[in-house]
């Protein structure tokens, strides 16, 4: 399975209402792409939202979502970007906890109570006035009506509101359309998600480069020498492309900002996508495996091996735009 569902890693331009600065792009679509995605981090491992715009979350690896730190938007840290409708699926199949899917609704009304929150005032009628200010000093108003039960349940069900079915209707309406999420303290993948991503990966093709290294190693048994060396061999790659003796995440900097300049100076999604696949795979796997002897059986194996022939293939695609 290729987790990146697009041609090339230099076509992929991400999600047309989400800007170019957004730190994250999902990497694909569907519920396997996004357990993929989740199962970058460690075991144990809980993602914070810090946004949702449209259909997508943008998470952020063990840092509180409301948190107020300034770097909480920081290129540094880690982070995943997932379809609502992708961790409804997981949620659904019991491969994820932490999210309770919500009607609209619900969605909307939390999301004026946020405000509220936020310091915003009700104005008499129970709703929120914005002001918009433009440069040349003029204000426009803007009302926030708080969401009403009535217009969600007539909206759906194409009916006019009869207060005398009051309850049926609304439970008509939320019997069946619970199509957004609330996120109360992170999300994580359970047993059986962590299951079912070990099942998904271990039937994949190894790029030659990788396969005539470590079938020898896999012959013995000697898997960590076997993902320490494919490590090894990523970091090789990449130094003797450039000419440089960087490591570790500067090489990756290095390396991703001559991918920027071949691209045109744009950092398209799949850029994104590509640096931040190399830089857990540097943090959790690289660094594990370079600097610890870890016991890891036949299934575990293949799952990074799985991960690393991936991101072997995107490196590729890399060099060859740098040569161009």
């Amino acid at each position: 399975m290729n987790y990146l569902n697009h041609n090339s890693l230099f076509d992929y331009q991400g999600i047309h209402h989400l800007s170019d600065d957004v730190p994250m792009f999902p990497i694909g679509e569907g519920w396997q792409i996004s357990l993929f995605n989740l199962a970058t981090y460690p075991k144990g491992t809980k993602l914070f939202e810090i946004e949702t715009i449209g259909a997508i979350v943008t998470f952020l690896t063990n840092k509180k979502s409301d948190s107020l730190e300034s770097d909480i938007w920081n290129e540094k840290n880690l982070y995943s970007a997932i379809y609502v409708d992708d961790l409804i699926n997981l949620f659904d199949l019991e491969f994820i906890s932490g999210i309770t899917p919500i009607t609209q609704y619900r969605y909307d009304l939390n999301q004026f109570n946020k405000m509220l929150k936020n310091g915003f005032k009700l104005n008499k009628n129970g709703d929120i006035d914005t002001f918009a200010k433009f440069q040349d000093g003029s204000t426009k108003k803007h009302t926030i009506v708080k969401p009403k039960i009535e217009k969600y349940v007539c909206d759906y069900l194409g009916e006019d509101w009869n207060e005398d079915y009051r309850q049926e209707l609304i439970s008509e309406y939320e019997s069946d359309n619970k199509h957004f999420i609330e996120i109360f303290d992170g999300i994580e993948i359970t047993e059986k998600g962590f299951a079912k991503y070990l099942e998904l990966s271990q039937h994949f093709d190894m790029p030659e480069s990788i396969s005539d290294l470590v079938e020898p190693l896999i012959s013995i048994e000697y898997y960590d020498a076997a993902i320490r060396e494919v490590s090894v061999l990523f970091e090789d790659r990449i130094k003797r492309f450039h000419n440089t003796n960087l490591m570790g995440w500067r090489l990756i900097d290095y390396h991703i900002k001559k991918c920027i300049e071949a691209n045109g100076m744009n950092n398209n999604a799949g850029i994104k996508v590509y640096r931040q696949e190399l830089r857990t795979a540097n943090s959790f796997i690289r660094n594990e495996f370079m600097h610890n002897r870890v016991d890891v059986n036949k299934e575990n194996f293949n799952a990074i091996l799985f991960r690393q022939s991936n991101l072997f293939r995107l490196m590729e695609q890399a060099f060859i735009k740098l040569l161009e």
